[in-house]
Formats: structure tokens, C-alpha cells, sequence
């Protein structure tokens, strides 16, 4: 029998199902805080399938876990899921540098990096819209202010 375009792409399509359901079945859930960022980032951002999922942040953990990077560089924020994921693997006293060139994502983005498990432990780095601004553990927290002093 002679394949069609569409059995072809049914075919597909089944073995993505299958396994995409082998790997959400044999990899462990990514930690709150980022199910709760991945949730507001597709409830409040226009482009939400710009941001790094589950299974892309637990492999960016994991790698992260294995080189043990004492320094990151992400080009591309967007709502910071990555970077966190990222952040979650570094080990403590790491520094992530991370770039956003669109100035509207701060208001969004910002807080979820500040408040993060990890902004204790990893200098978070945000260079967004070509303004550095930088946040340094400080008992728990980080601070984070443009590079300019504004």
C-alpha cells in the first residue's frame, strides 16, 4: 500500500504521542515555582510558546547539575523559565547572565526571577533592552536595580 501524505503524518503523530508520553513518564515533575511561572507565563503573555517548558528546564537542570557551571549565559529571557531552570542545577555562589531585549517584559519577568528558590544562591544577571541590571544574594534576597543607577 502506498503511503499518502496523510498516513504519513498520522503515523507521525502517533509516535510523537508515544513518546512524548514516554518521556513525561520517566522524567520527575519540575519544582513549583516553575509550574507556577510556566502557568502565569501561558495565562498573561501574548506568546507563551516562546518559553521553555518542563521537559526543556529539567534538561537545562540536569545539565546544569552535571557540568556544574560556576557561569551561564542565556540570550533570550522571555518569561525566565529557562534561566530559573538553569539557576536551579548551578551551584551556590554561580552567576547567570541572562539578555532580554524587549523592555515589556520586565514588569513581568522581574519579579519572577527576584523571589525565585534560587536568587539566594546564583547572581542573577539581567541585561534587558541593553540596560544592565544585576542583583547580588543579600540574606535571602536579591536585589536587583539598572546598572545606571535608575
Amino acid at each position: 500500500a502506498m503511503l499518502t501524505p496523510t498516513k504519513v503524518l498520522t503515523l507521525m503523530s502517533n509516535v510523537n504521542e508515544a513518546l512524548d508520553d514516554y518521556v513525561a513518564s520517566h522524567t520527575t515533575a519540575a519544582h513549583p515555582y516553575l509550574y507556577q511561572l510556566y502557568r502565569a507565563t501561558h495565562t498573561q503573555l501574548i506568546r507563551p510558546r516562546m518559553a521553555s517548558g518542563p521537559l526543556q528546564g529539567r534538561l537545562l537542570t540536569m545539565l546544569c547539575q552535571m557540568h556544574q557551571p560556576q557561569t551561564v549565559v542565556e540570550i533570550g529571557t522571555y518569561s525566565g523559565y529557562s534561566a530559573l531552570s538553569m539557576a536551579a542545577g548551578m551551584p551556590q555562589g554561580s552567576m547567570l547572565h541572562t539578555f532580554e531585549i524587549n523592555d515589556e517584559q520586565e514588569d513581568f519577568t522581574r519579579p519572577w526571577l527576584e523571589n525565585s528558590p534560587w536568587s539566594s544562591d546564583v547572581d542573577i544577571q539581567w541585561t534587558r533592552g541593553g540596560n544592565r541590571t544585576h542583583g547580588r544574594p543579600n540574606r535571602g534576597h536579591s536585589r536587583f536595580q539598572r546598572q545606571d543607577g535608575h
